[in-house]
């Protein structure tokens, strides 16, 4: 169990990899260009893997809603329901805000 959600380890270890990746992006001061560049390689990254592993539904409302990958304000890659309004969680499994 993670947080709410039902993940595998193994999905969670690659999805923290791929936040590392686009973090390092951020941290290194590479321009802006490469950074949005990076950022969505990750996001489709995570997007594929996500989809290939099969995301839970958000099951905090009724009906229940898809489970996808975004990134917080921050840059922070994290986990989104589709439910209005929004659940989100990050990468440690805790509910945030969106």
């Amino acid at each position: 169990m993670y947080g709410e959600l039902s993940l595998q380890p193994g999905l969670v270890r690659i999805l923290k990899s791929i936040d590392a990746v686009a973090q390092t992006g951020k941290e290194a001061g590479t321009p802006t260009e490469v950074q949005i560049h990076l950022t969505s390689l990750m996001h489709v990254a995570a997007l594929s893997v996500s989809a290939l592993s099969g995301l839970p539904k958000c099951q905090l409302a009724s009906p229940h809603k898809d489970i996808q990958t975004g990134f917080d304000a921050h840059g922070n890659l994290r986990l989104e329901c589709l439910h209005s309004p929004m659940h989100c969680w990050d990468l440690n499994g805790h509910q945030g805000p969106c």
